[in-house]
């Protein structure tokens, strides 16, 4: 039987850029990490190492199945810290996908859930919340020696036909924002980073270039071409 290779979308489209130096990957929204597994995979292809670097998922169930799945370590790193500093720590930790809970919910929450959820956050190195998330906090340093990917699924809810189309103009952490709109979140951290990621990933749902939502979607290549990258984009 004669072997033949298979061919990606891109091949006669882009210029092809090989990944040849260890990869750290950063993944936002990042759920269960499938986006590591996949990585993982063509990391062992390649053979080239692949690192869970940093996570950013405020989903408590999330982040627990996360750890299960990916980093089995179950080390307690709340030893001897009080229910207050366990608060601040995971300030931002979300039990319904939607939106955070509040100080008055956090308080409400035995020590064992808050010792649980700051355990698994720190194993999975998670960022939590995407909204407090700074450029420093991805701590990108010897881009000589690593490849940085960063992935960044955002909430599509607010963009799907399944839900109620609201959009994605304005970031949840504003008035009147979306959880779709928490990909502006985004921006401002790539804004604020002196060394950024070589790679960036997105995938979400085709309505992010319907009509009502291709605007929102030409800002932000547009943006990223002021950052510096080369998007492109299919539906597939």
């Amino acid at each position: 039987m004669e072997d033949f290779e298979q061919l990606s979308l891109f091949d006669d489209i882009l210029d092809e850029y090989k990944i040849t130096k260890p990869v750290r990957l950063i993944s936002f929204f990042s759920g269960i990490e499938a986006q590591y597994k996949a990585l993982s995979f063509l990391g062992k292809t390649l053979q080239i190492p692949v690192e869970s670097y940093k996570t950013c998922e405020w989903a408590y169930n999330s982040i627990v199945a996360c750890n299960a799945i990916h980093n089995r370590d179950f080390t307690d790193y709340s030893f001897n810290k009080s229910k207050e500093e366990l608060i601040n720590a995971i300030r931002g930790i979300s039990m319904n996908y939607n939106e955070p809970l509040s100080e008055e919910q956090l308080q409400k929450k035995p020590l064992k859930w808050l010792q649980n959820a700051y355990n698994n956050s720190v194993a999975n190195h998670n960022l939590l919340n995407i909204m407090n998330v700074k450029g420093s906090d991805l701590e990108i340093v010897d881009t000589d020696k690593y490849e940085y990917i960063m992935t960044y699924s955002f909430p599509c809810q607010d963009l799907s036909l399944a839900g109620l189309r609201k959009g994605m103009d304005i970031s949840q952490s504003e008035d009147g924002g979306t959880r779709s709109g928490l990909l502006w979140e985004v921006e401002r951290i790539l804004t604020e980073l002196t060394e950024k990621p070589q790679i960036l990933i997105m995938e979400n749902v085709p309505q992010i270039h319907s009509e009502k939502d291709m605007p929102n979607f030409t800002k932000w290549m547009q943006k990223l071409e002021e950052l510096g990258y080369v998007s492109y984009w299919a539906d597939l």
